[in-house]
């Protein structure tokens, strides 16, 4: 009887008695986003270490789909840097003092570590994590290149699937002109074009909406997204067409880990993560529902509300001084008093500034303005030197969860 294949195995180290972990296995797919939707960067800086004064700058998350026998497993490799958008769908790394494509295809080994917490339910969830660096091609025979021709940098992704005949696909993205049935109309830059949506991905479009996806020679869609009218967000988010709403329990987790994993690097000791997680959620979710009630917000979209709120708790969360046995109440106190801070005297100064209802920002700030510099980002490490096509080999330690908070 064959043994089992899996992606993920676990090796024990005995010279320093713990379980080592190794992913291998053949990629499937390489998923390359954008931090912010425009490219542009987001910057850490650091202000302890050896490395204080210094700055970590990441503009794309990267994630690998690997397959071992009839397992499949992501592998998360964090952030890094694309200094030329050209290039952001490429992957690289270096074999034998060169700089190498991967692609889909080939077959991988890399060591991973495995990062555990619990969800909104309690349940235990785990993801492995790489470094780029460990990377180590062991066959690249089968290397494909999937990303779409004449790719000018809008992608947020190098890689979509092939139709079942093996052909290539084509990147759509627009506004939806008509729908006919399954097949629906969408105006893209460089003309109309008609896609064959499933019964499924209907659903999901509303009137006016937009969508994207990579177009197979007959039409039909994979990598499919929906998207709510210019300015609204998702489709799905407004809730027209399905009257469900979307579910963002994904992004609240992730935001809540990560507020979590900046108070512990603040020195917080006790509660224990998980508890000082569901502290960080409920902060948000209690500072939100107050957002919503002022005047000043009304109008304003779900998706922005909760982006504003969400972004504000996690600067409370890398700048409030924390004792190291803070109670989950002093813990809310100091989050909602600094986030109110932000909330009433930053953001509507920026608010009418980029509504054009001022042509300045004040230069003066409030002498109870918080201060934003970030006190306890992680510190860097080498990463790499730029090489021609402008990449930076950036491989944070921690996982980096998603900061773009649409709840």
């Amino acid at each position: 009887m064959s043994e089992v294949q899996s992606v993920i195995s676990s090796v024990y180290d005995a010279l320093n008695d713990v379980n080592a972990h190794v992913a291998v296995g053949t990629i499937e797919r390489i998923n390359i986003k954008r931090i912010n939707e425009d490219g542009s960067p987001k910057v850490t800086n650091i202000t302890k270490g050896p490395n204080a004064g210094k700055s970590i700058v990441a503009t794309h998350r990267a994630s690998i789909l690997l397959k071992n026998g009839e397992d499949q497993a992501w592998v998360s490799f964090g952030t890094h840097e694309v200094k030329n958008l050209k290039y952001e769908n490429q992957y690289q790394i270096k074999v034998d003092d060169k700089w190498t494509d991967l692609k889909e295809g080939m077959v991988i080994r890399v060591p991973v570590q495995i990062r555990t917490w619990k969800d909104s339910e309690g349940n235990e969830r785990s993801g492995a994590e790489g470094k780029k660096a460990k990377i180590k091609i062991t066959d690249a025979s089968g290397a494909r290149d999937s990303r779409p021709a004449n790719n000018t940098g809008g992608s947020q992704t190098n890689s979509a699937a092939s139709n079942a005949s093996g052909g290539k696909t084509t990147k759509v993205y627009g506004d939806i002109v008509s729908v006919s049935g399954s097949d629906v109309v969408v105006k893209t830059e460089s003309g109309e074009v008609t896609v064959k949506l499933s019964a499924d991905q209907l659903k999901e479009i509303v009137s006016g909406g937009r969508l994207a996806g990579q177009r197979a020679e007959d039409g039909t869609l994979t990598g499919f997204k929906a998207y709510g009218p210019k300015g609204s967000g998702s489709a799905s988010n407004s809730g027209a067409s399905t009257g469900r709403k979307k579910d963002n329990s994904g992004v609240e987790i992730g935001h809540a880990v990560n507020g979590a994993l900046n108070l512990r690097r603040s020195g917080l000791v006790i509660p224990a993560t998980g508890e000082v997680a569901k502290v960080v959620h409920d902060a948000t979710k209690s500072l939100k529902e107050e957002a919503g009630k002022d005047s000043a917000n009304k109008g304003m979209s779900e998706y922005d509300l909760g982006a504003m709120v969400g972004h504000a708790i996690l600067n409370a969360t890398r700048d409030i001084e924390v004792g190291e046995n803070d109670s989950p109440q002093e813990i809310t106190d100091k989050l909602l008093t600094y986030a109110r801070t932000l909330l009433n005297e930053v953001v509507p100064q920026v608010s009418a500034y980029v509504k054009g209802e001022t042509t300045t920002v004040a230069a003066t700030p409030a002498n109870n303005e918080p201060d934003l510099s970030q006190k306890n980002a992680e510190e860097a490490g080498d990463h790499g030197n730029q090489i021609a096509n402008g990449h930076y080999d950036m491989s944070p330690d921690d996982m980096d969860f998603d900061d773009d908070i649409p709840f």
